[in-house]
């Protein structure tokens, strides 16, 4: 665990929630000092400790544990976010991106096919499968494909995520460049 990156996400945690020392520590059952030790870096929470957390505030323990940068992976802010979660579940998976869903023959059952319905994930998936067809042909190396995927997702950083009667809908942030 990155103890540093852990006491600065979770002070921030608990900012975020409006909360003092005193309130949060209440919510977690910790004492306050205890709380302030982790906030400061003094202290690391046992393994229970975390989970309570994580539970109680909705966020993944890899989160706090600086493993990740997703903090939720059920409920997404950004379609970067999930872009990222895609990409590194993909990661060590053997699998094709097909442009179009009505080349997939009939008889082929070993394999699972994702055709997104929305036109922002279309976006994504066309953009990374032309990235992915040059890397699978070794034209670029590993660091360059990262590269070009990380700014890929990045497009998409913006984009929020809402979540509406189990539809997701999106929309820009005012600061959105596109």
């Amino acid at each position: 665990m990155n103890q540093e990156l852990f006491a600065i996400r979770l002070k921030k945690l608990r900012e975020s929630m409006h909360l003092t020392q005193n309130q949060f520590g209440a919510l977690l059952n910790i004492a306050q000092t205890t709380l302030s030790s982790y906030e400061k870096g003094s202290k690391t929470p046992n393994i229970d400790t975390l989970c309570n957390i994580a539970e109680k505030c909705n966020v993944s323990i890899d989160w706090l544990c600086g493993r990740t940068d997703l903090k939720n992976v059920e409920n997404f802010n950004t379609y970067s976010e999930v872009f990222q979660a895609i990409v590194k579940v993909c990661k060590n998976v053997k699998f094709s991106i097909i442009e179009d869903s009505n080349v997939i023959s009939n008889n082929d059952i070993s394999q699972n096919y994702l055709e997104p319905g929305n036109a922002i994930v279309n976006d994504f998936f066309d953009r990374w499968r032309k990235v992915k067809e040059i890397y699978d042909d070794k034209t670029i190396d590993d660091e360059t494909y990262e590269s070009v995927v990380n700014s890929i997702i990045n497009r998409y950083k913006d984009i929020k995520i809402i979540y509406d009667d189990n539809r997701i809908q999106a929309f820009n942030s005012p600061n959105s460049n596109e």
